[in-house]
């Protein structure tokens, strides 16, 4: 094709603020086909111009043109109905509908008012098995699933849809590597079917598997855009920060003081069996695992967010365990929780 790559998307002079200005003349193209990731700090400004471009939140000033055409949807429904859906950074799941119910929320399969449930459930056996969710039972409550699950389920309902421009945000926060390989495989499909996409990730190894293109933004303003392959990570993070890199300091050696957490023979059905592990004071310990395998479980049992059936758990070498039933008892411990 000879001439510029068509535009799906073209942004320019988009303003937005709050208390404070958040998107300050912001300019941004997205071509038909093609990845474009949109990286920053947080604050930067990232996920509002996604929630303006899907009608989460009006912008101030500035001029959007979806395909050409002027564009300014006022609410989600309005977006997606033109073509542009979005995966939040926040979940959006509603943990008392099935799993099939939230797939197809924005459009329930009926029959004169009826809602056809068997429709919905092989659509959803079909949307579930494009991530590899083969063994959810699309009957299941969406609340009964881990975050992982949870936040699959929203890709899967995503990729579902009819889009002509699909907007990521963080999708893989909450995923681990099989997971965010078979996520990438389904962009690459959508790529190939012409579907333009932006991708907002934090993690610079993503952003040179996926992306076309990168555009950095800080405090609101769109620093650059590069080609994926003509620029280095150095580079992007320098662009992100607005300084030079403080120069990188020798590792220190953490003098460990005795245990700080022990947890022994936890067990919060149904994820967590017969767990223990200890933690030394001034010590950072992974915790790593598939998702489903218990890891985010362990950690809210400890907090008291969820209810445990057995095990014990002591802080600081103290003698007796403590009696944690609710997160206000493990504040009140000492311990916190940062989902």
């Amino acid at each position: 094709m000879s001439g510029s790559p068509e535009k799906a998307l073209s942004v320019s002079g988009l303003n937005k603020s709050y208390n404070v200005p958040v998107l300050k003349d912001f300019d941004f193209d997205l071509r038909k086909g093609e990845v474009h990731a949109i990286i920053g700090s947080n604050g930067a400004g990232k996920s509002t111009f996604a929630k303006i471009l899907t009608g989460l939140t009006p912008r101030n000033s500035g001029e959007v043109k979806f395909h050409g055409q002027p564009f300014n949807p006022a609410s989600k429904q309005e977006a997606s109905v033109a073509g542009i859906n979005m995966v939040l950074q926040e979940l959006n799941i509603i943990p008392t509908l099935t799993v099939a119910e939230n797939l197809f929320l924005h459009a329930l399969p009926h029959k004169r008012g009826i809602i056809t449930r068997k429709v919905m459930r092989q659509a959803a056996n079909q949307a579930l098995q494009r991530l590899g969710l083969d063994e959810l039972d699309p009957d299941q409550l969406a609340g009964s699933l881990g975050v992982g699950q949870q936040q699959l389920v929203e890709i899967a309902g995503a990729l579902a849809q009819e889009s002509s421009v699909l907007i990521l945000d963080e999708p893989t926060a909450a995923l681990t590597g099989p997971e965010i390989d078979r996520l990438f495989e389904n962009i690459k499909q959508l790529r190939q079917e012409g579907v333009a996409m932006i991708y907002i990730s934090h993690r610079m190894d993503e952003i040179s598997k996926i992306a076309d293109r990168v555009t950095v933004l800080r405090d609101g303003r769109r620093i650059s855009t590069h080609d994926t392959t003509s620029v280095t990570v150095d580079q992007l993070v320098h662009e992100m920060a607005g300084n030079e890199l403080a120069e990188r300091r020798p590792h220190l050696e953490i003098e460990h003081r005795g245990p700080g957490l022990r947890v022994e023979n936890l067990t919060a059905l149904p994820a967590v069996r017969d767990v223990s592990f200890e933690v030394q004071k001034g010590e950072i310990l992974g915790i790593a695992g598939l998702i489903g395998a218990g890891r985010t479980e362990t950690l809210r049992a400890i907090f008291g967010a969820d209810a445990m059936q057995s095990g014990t758990v002591f802080l600081s070498g103290e003698a007796e365990p403590l009696n944690i039933k609710t997160p206000v008892d493990a504040l009140r411990a000492g311990i916190g929780l940062f989902p």
